[in-house]
């Protein structure tokens, strides 16, 4: 693959099918980005409005930030794709997990 005449480097990685406790652990970890999303955006807007809005915009981060990330099951299967040019303004790199459900 070339991006404008310059080489592109690819790697792809496939993961065997996830156990239940990977699962378990990696939605253990989203809750956890859940919590702390929503913890800091509420300290920041209880420093500039009454608490009843810092704390409803501590709600809403939560569950927008728990529909975004995703929903780990037993036999899923991860795929990797992590593809990088060196040149032009610098190097560019982009990285995107697709998960196959089972």
């Amino acid at each position: 693959m070339l991006a404008k005449n310059l080489p592109c480097v690819m790697m792809i990685g496939i993961s065997k099918p996830l156990t239940r406790q990977q699962g378990d652990a990696l939605n253990a970890q989203r809750t956890t980005i859940a919590t702390l999303a929503a913890a800091a955006f509420a300290s920041a807007a209880k420093a500039v409005a009454p608490s009843y809005v810092a704390a409803s915009v501590g709600m809403g981060v939560r569950t927008y930030t728990n529909q975004i990330l995703p929903t780990y099951h037993a036999d899923d299967v991860l795929v990797s794709i992590e593809a990088q040019v060196n040149g032009g303004i610098g190097p560019q790199r982009t990285l995107s997990t697709l998960i196959i459900k089972a």
